[in-house]
């Protein structure tokens, strides 16, 4: 039976232990979403932490970053296990996470996430991105599947 933890910055892996903290730059409105899927399918709870702000692409175009379980030591996001970033400026990309199940039928959680300024369609009309799981080496925004505003 997979885990669903749900976290604000703070990983919990037990209801009894407060373990670990991540750390970010306050521009970045790191941890506005966090979810807890099984990303990798090992057994072990992970953790995705959106930043709308975040990220070393467009200019606040927001970020979600993956950290593998098991979490035992704190640290900076820089060293996350893998990062989405949003595709333009100002797109928010990370506001919201959700884990959606197996949308592809590869055993894997998915999960989606909001960009709720994102111009694709049109001018800050929004979009949702479903990323799928597992986590390739070099995760990529853009193979996500995109549903606009």
């Amino acid at each position: 039976m997979k885990q669903l933890v749900l976290v604000s910055l703070f990983v919990v892996f037990s209801t009894s232990t407060l373990n670990t903290v991540f750390s970010a730059d306050m521009a970045t409105k790191t941890g506005v979403a966090v979810i807890g899927p099984d990303f990798d399918d090992d057994g072990t709870p992970d953790v995705l932490i959106g930043a709308y702000s975040g990220g070393a692409g467009p200019t606040y175009g927001g970020a979600v970053y993956l950290l593998l379980g098991p979490a035992t030591t704190g640290g900076s996001l820089s060293s996350a296990d893998a990062t989405w970033e949003g595709l333009d400026s100002l797109s928010h990309f990370g506001t919201s996470l959700a884990v959606t199940g197996d949308l592809d039928g590869d055993g894997v959680d998915d999960f989606a996430t909001g960009a709720s300024r994102d111009d694709t369609a049109a001018s800050a009309a929004g979009a949702v991105y479903v990323l799928r799981g597992p986590v390739a080496t070099t995760p990529t925004t853009a193979s996500a599947a995109v549903w606009t505003g």
